[in-house]
């Protein structure tokens, strides 16, 4: 029963917290019935005129509303019940209005294999169809590559010989006049 007594008291102070009790303020009374009817024919009257500020609001409203005209091709998409309509309005114009259609583009041809290239080398640019014309066109870049580079190492080398003999040339001027 301890247990019991304690759950009662502990409900009796969480109601006495929850709800205040009310109290009347010193020199403040309570009003009669007929005061309180006067306070309520107030009351109503600023709620009328206040619906009927904001219902002329509304109606100004309306009146500045502007419709606002679509004009040429319009697509509508309109769902509903799980079905779906797609409209074209003014499609005719539309199609009048139609540039014909572009050439159509003529395809590379692989200069490998001969068929139509689907790809395109983005080492070299050049077109091709097969893997197998890829790596030829790749063994043939790295080939060009090669030489290339060989050819400039020759370039360099012989500059190097040129700038060996020119400074041979100059030491052996310096032992004839120095020596």
């Amino acid at each position: 029963m301890l247990k019991s007594e304690q759950r009662e008291r502990e409900r009796r102070e969480q109601e006495k917290r929850k709800r205040p009790a009310k109290r009347l303020k010193t020199g403040e009374r309570d009003l009669t019935q007929q005061e309180l009817l006067e306070e309520a024919k107030l009351t109503e009257q600023e709620n009328i005129d206040y619906r009927n500020r904001v219902l002329s609001m509304e109606e100004q409203k309306k009146k500045i509303k502007e419709v606002v005209t679509i004009q040429g091709p319009v697509i509508s998409y309109r769902s509903k019940d799980g079905q779906t309509t797609i409209t074209f309005h003014q499609y005719p114009e539309i199609l009048a209005n139609k540039h014909p259609n572009p050439e159509p583009t003529l395809h590379e041809i692989c200069p490998i294999s001969g068929l139509p290239a689907k790809y395109k080398d983005p080492k070299t640019g050049t077109p091709y169809a097969t893997i197998e014309a890829f790596k030829i066109i790749r063994a043939q870049a790295l080939e060009k590559e090669a030489a290339a580079y060989s050819a400039k190492i020759n370039e360099l080398t012989i500059e190097l010989q040129e700038g060996k003999k020119k400074k041979q040339n100059l030491v052996s001027q310096e032992n004839l006049l120095g020596g």
